[in-house]
């Protein structure tokens, strides 16, 4: 963080303490008010977890719902069609790469938030006796040893699904691109030629 912004937000976060209040009770207030805000970082993490298992989920349950449809249509007997089967493909594909790219857009939002707070809680350490999440920082290398931010690990998640679907995407329309250059040819422009060659000749009967 810059000067000016460690500068704004101090000014934005502490203010003077009224005359009429002992400093006593001025610090117990911010310590309720760190211990609240505090919380609040941990519900935010909570629903952050709930986004992600519900994403994860939803591209699970589109990839699952794909491959039963595939599988089934033999056990069913039901006709198999690769032009109805790659437009499924597509329109599932579609669907994945935009939940995909939401998912990955609220990881992002949601790694900007965790900063903001972060910054926020150290600023009001500096008014208490330990600086624990400060300190806890350094513990583990100020991100430089061997340490990957939660938020990284979030987003090849997204991305992960985004490039299998990107693939599915591409296969599908291939088939379609494929199958809308192939001549159609009218059933009734069919002729057939009927030869002597090609009458087919009784089964033999035995006598007695």
């Amino acid at each position: 963080m810059s000067n000016d912004n460690a500068e704004k937000l101090q000014s934005a976060l502490f203010v003077q303490r009224p005359i009429g209040i002992a400093e006593a009770d001025w610090n117990n207030r911010l310590f309720d008010q760190y211990k609240l805000y505090v919380d609040l970082m941990d519900k935010v993490t909570e629903r952050r977890n709930a986004a992600n298992t519900l994403f994860l989920t939803t591209n699970s349950g589109l990839i699952t719902f794909f491959v039963a449809v595939i599988a089934l249509l033999p056990d069913l007997n039901l006709p198999f069609d690769p032009i109805e089967i790659a437009l499924l493909a597509f329109v599932i594909a579609i669907c994945g790469i935009t939940l995909s790219v939401l998912w990955f857009l609220l990881i992002q939002n949601y790694r900007k938030l965790s900063i903001g707070k972060f910054a926020v809680i150290n600023a009001l350490e500096e008014r208490f006796p330990a600086r624990l999440f400060a300190a806890e920082w350094i513990g583990i290398g100020e991100g430089k040893n061997r340490y990957t931010p939660l938020s990284i690990l979030e987003s090849l998640m997204p991305i992960f699904f985004i490039g299998m679907y990107l693939f599915v995407l591409v296969v599908s329309v291939s088939l379609l691109t494929r199958q809308a250059d192939m001549p159609n040819i009218p059933a009734n422009s069919v002729t057939v030629t009927v030869t002597a060659e090609t009458v087919i000749n009784p089964l033999p009967t035995h006598t007695p």
